[in-house]
């Protein structure tokens, strides 16, 4: 178990591209900007747990929480292999180390830690979404499109924390431009987003209903501002984790059923008579006339029996020399001679259901009917469709 959870992290870190595209590594710098300042956060709260404060904030945790824990050789090799591979910052090889260690470790003693949330997940998501960071002489972490000063493991510690990492809020924060972010005063109404692009400004909601970005009206020109609109500023993390409470909401939220009222609904027509019971020399009438359908359409593009009859894709090319029109009243022809042998008839009273509310569909033109496939004769769907308003078929 501690080898398969160890494995799992390094197959992740290996398929980072670490060195990517600049474009796309800025497509998501919002949501890793946010994922790194969670894990800034969480790496403070293990520090402290285990007096790992001067290590702060890139540091490998498997060394303060058990000094005495290994990898397995093999993993352990492979894990050198790859940080012999990496180029960049000892930093994020310390990290990669840590959480490759960590995830082992954990598999085998799931008491570590305790209540402290996963450390290296949001720096792992970090570098899936975009790859390294990198740190310049005045000491701020350049994450690719934006810089975050790391600041100090206390400030971290009353930093926003984030209810959950899911996919669908790190892409929810995501977008280019300034962005901005407001909500009501009391907290209770929907998450407001100012974006500004050059000169072109932009103002969204996202509410618990929608869950996604819709337009709404005017906003702040700026956060000072808020107040005159009803509305206070809003971190980026706040802002996040409310995107994540409200995703987490909809996919809790109990399904409460209706009462249940009787209501007449239309399920299809019943059974044509006697179909069911058709004789053998029905069935052997309808197959004989099946085969004529197909022995005269295939005739048309005038393609020899037993050319068709070994490639069948033959006859693709061949029919593109035949008008519709020819195809359509043969068919149309074949059809009639059917229903004139077995004396169909269309147009029965549809059947009743009940069901509960909501449920209660009628189509505005009654189906055709539709036959056992075992008694099916063998005209093609198109044929069906050239029936009346009234649901007959043309006679």
């Amino acid at each position: 178990m501690t080898d398969q959870a160890s494995s799992a992290m390094l197959k992740r870190l290996r398929a980072v591209e670490w060195t990517g595209d600049w474009d796309d590594a800025v497509a998501h710098v919002r949501s890793r900007r946010v994922l790194m300042r969670e894990y800034l956060r969480r790496a403070g709260m293990w520090a402290q747990a285990y007096s790992a404060e001067s290590a702060w904030p890139f540091f490998d945790a498997a060394d303060y929480v058990d000094p005495d824990f290994t990898l397995s050789p093999e993993i352990a090799k492979e894990l050198q292999e790859f940080l012999g591979q990496m180029t960049g910052d000892d930093s994020i090889k310390r990290t990669c180390a840590g959480a490759v260690r960590m995830a082992g470790l954990s598999a085998q003693n799931p008491s570590v830690g305790g209540d402290l949330p996963d450390l290296y997940e949001p720096l792992v998501l970090f570098y899936e979404r975009g790859g390294e960071f990198l740190r310049d002489n005045a000491g701020f972490l350049d994450l690719t499109g934006v810089l975050l000063r790391p600041g100090t493991l206390q400030g971290h510690l009353g930093t926003p924390h984030l209810s959950s990492l899911e996919g669908a809020m790190l892409d929810a924060l995501d977008a280019a431009g300034r962005i901005t972010y407001y909500m009501a005063a009391d907290r209770r109404g929907p998450l407001l987003r100012q974006r500004v692009v050059r000169s072109d400004q932009s103002n969204e909601a996202f509410s618990r209903d929608s869950l996604h970005w819709v337009p709404t009206g005017a906003l702040p020109a700026a956060a000072e501002k808020a107040a005159d609109f009803g509305l206070v500023w809003l971190d980026e993390m706040e802002a996040a984790d409310f995107i994540a409470t409200a995703l987490a909401a909809r996919r809790t939220w109990p399904v409460v059923r209706p009462p249940m009222r009787l209501e007449k609904r239309f399920t299809g027509y019943p059974p044509i008579s006697g179909v069911t019971k058709a004789s053998e020399p029905d069935l052997q009438g309808w197959i004989e006339e099946g085969r004529r359908n197909i022995v005269e359409v295939a005739d048309m593009p005038g393609v020899a029996p037993e050319i068709y009859s070994r490639d069948p894709l033959s006859l693709i090319p061949a029919f593109a020399q035949v008008p519709l029109s020819r195809i359509a009243s043969t068919l149309r022809w074949r059809w009639h001679a059917w229903r004139g042998r077995t004396a169909f008839r269309s147009g029965s009273s549809p059947a009743i259901c009940w069901a509960s509310p909501g449920e209660a569909v009628a189509p505005p033109t009654p189906p055709r009917p539709t036959l056992r496939p075992s008694l099916r004769p063998s005209v093609p769907p198109s044929v069906f469709d050239t029936r009346n308003p009234a649901g007959e078929f043309p006679t």
